[in-house]
């Protein structure tokens, strides 16, 4: 996605994670000059990967699968990290060796496995019947963005500004 969403100069960020917490998988494009673009391009990646026109490429998998455990790693890197966890792990009711197991499953992830588990999880990113799409934009740019959204079947609702009391009822 980095070639063709970033490199295009269509987003300077652009992330798909999982909370945890929630259990909801995230479509992130922030800082984006062309949004519209943006989303249409990470439609289109998602779905050639899904229909077979492109192929889940090992190496990238290796480099997303190392950023991964990068970031996993990051998070508790000092001793106040490490207790941090610990507890989150005793209050969440999780194993203790939860991260570590979280870590070799990374390792062993396959591009069989991004196959089978990308229509179940990826394409319902793009489904206005199962996931929700918010933006927050320049006021000019609200009119322009709830037209074009409606092309990929997102109906926009326009809220009052942020300041406004009346935003809590959404």
């Amino acid at each position: 996605m980095w070639r063709q969403i970033r490199g295009l100069g269509l987003a300077y960020h652009y992330n798909i994670y999982v909370d945890p917490d929630t259990g909801l998988l995230y479509f992130i494009l922030s800082n984006s000059t062309h949004l519209l673009s943006a989303y249409k391009e990470g439609l289109r990646i998602i779905d050639s990967h899904l229909n077979g026109t492109a192929k889940w490429k090992k190496e990238f998998l290796e480099s997303g699968s190392s950023s991964l455990v990068f970031d996993i790693i990051e998070k508790i890197k000092t001793v106040g990290d490490v207790a941090e966890e610990s507890l989150k792990a005793y209050f969440s009711n999780i194993d203790m060796r939860y991260t570590q197991d979280l870590l070799e499953k990374i390792s062993q992830v396959t591009t069989n496995d991004m196959e089978r588990v990308g229509a179940k999880y990826l394409k319902p990113l793009f489904d206005n019947t199962l996931s929700k799409c918010a933006i927050c934009c320049h006021p000019h740019k609200v009119s322009e963005l709830i037209e074009g959204f409606e092309k990929f079947n997102r109906k926009l609702t326009k809220l009052p500004s942020l300041d406004d009391e009346s935003v809590t009822k959404y």
